[in-house]
């Protein structure tokens, strides 16, 4: 729950972590909505899932190589992004074994808000990356949502994936790219039954993807609109606030710096506060809420939680994810007012987080699951496409 950060190490920092032959190599499950992880300049080899994030925000996952090799009975699984959002998930090497079934980069119901998976490696793998259900705000007219830009694909059998069951909330970004700045991804060379973009055509939203000189998709499935650009997409951040980027790193950097890289770092958490405020999403209001009601701030948290349906137009499946998530919220509030630990819980909030957990679809159905593993040790495993 409290999370880590994994880098480099040595004097000189010239020598990775490794992590060899495991189940799941690191996982942080979220479940206060202040767990974090960071993993840079690692590597991970033979393991089943070398990252798993769970509900996270704001995690760092950069410059990274993972070997997968898969194996009879399991899927060898590269990023797991299960829920979480403010993610950056850039500069990886992630590379598969032809005989086995692997994925790169999962994006699981990770939100409307503006996301990227940029600027990685993708080798040999069944599915570089896959989307499954609500990755977007499912808005032609003012899209946001997951974006992968400048990602570099050679022998995969899909390079780009998106599944889900409504058309109209799930998938991906409805633009990828644009005609300013196109996406930048250079696709898989051509060979059988290989598929650039894959958006499951019965199942997700449309995307216009923007491509520039030498980068067109060759081979698409579902409805995907290829539009060339004669601009060219150097790969640099994007600011703005519709793309929050600078805002993203920023979280990270507080999150996730040591005290000796902070100029004061007895001013960390009014950093962190600044920023989120600065980052204009309902989730961004769950994270305030969250970081209130672990300073102590009860009636604050409810009030800044409570303000969020007033405040952010949502769709039908995102607004009840959001009232689950209020309950959650109000359970932590009576556990704090009591003095008592979230382990500490009686029959009738046990029962509360396992309807939540059944019934919920997103994020606050992977934090209800992750207090129910804290609790009692029950594992759960989410339906993937």
């Amino acid at each position: 729950e409290a999370g880590f950060a994994v880098d480099q190490f040595g004097a000189t920092g010239n020598f990775p972590s490794l992590f060899r032959g495991l189940q799941t190599a690191c996982r942080v499950n979220d479940l206060s909505g202040l767990g974090a992880m960071r993993l840079r300049n690692s590597r991970f080899e033979n393991n089943q899932i070398a990252i798993h994030s769970r509900g996270v925000k704001a995690p760092e996952i950069s410059n990274n190589t993972i070997e997968l090799t898969g194996g009879n009975g399991y899927i060898g699984e590269g990023v797991f992004l299960e829920t979480g959002t403010a993610y950056a998930v850039k500069g990886n090497h992630i590379s598969g074994n032809e005989n086995y079934p692997t994925w790169g980069v999962m994006a699981w119901n990770t939100g409307t808000d503006p996301n990227e998976v940029k600027q990685n490696y993708f080798y040999n793998l069944t599915v570089a990356n896959i989307a499954n259900y609500v990755n977007t705000n499912g808005s032609v007219l003012n899209p946001k949502g997951l974006q992968y830009l400048c990602n570099y694909h050679e022998n995969n059998r899909y390079d780009i994936a998106a599944l889900g069951i409504n058309t109209a909330t799930h998938g991906i970004c409805a633009e990828q790219g644009s005609s300013t700045v196109p996406a930048g991804n250079q696709f898989s060379a051509a060979f059988t039954n290989h598929v650039d973009i894959y958006n499951h055509p019965s199942g997700v939203g449309d995307i216009d993807y923007y491509y520039q000189s030498g980068q067109a998709p060759n081979t698409t499935v579902g409805n995907v609109n290829s539009i060339y650009s004669s601009n060219t997409n150097n790969c640099e951040d994007r600011g703005g606030t519709d793309l929050p980027s600078s805002v993203y790193s920023s979280l990270q950097h507080f999150l996730y710096a040591t005290d000796e890289e902070l100029t004061y770092p007895e001013n960390r958490r009014d950093s962190l506060y600044y920023w989120v405020r600065q980052w204009n999403s309902p989730y961004a209001r769950v994270m305030e809420a969250d970081m209130l009601m672990e300073d102590g701030n009860i009636a604050a948290a409810i009030a800044t939680y409570h303000n969020i349906a007033g405040s952010f137009e949502m769709a039908e499946e995102e607004a009840s994810e959001f009232a689950y998530g209020k309950t959650l919220l109000e359970i932590r509030a009576v556990l704090a007012g009591e003095a008592k630990t979230m382990k500490e819980l009686d029959n009738t909030t046990v029962d509360q987080l396992t309807a939540i957990a059944e019934n919920a679809k997103a994020w606050a159905k992977v934090r209800a699951q992750n207090w129910l593993t804290l609790y009692d040790g029950r594992q759960f495993t989410n339906t993937i496409l």
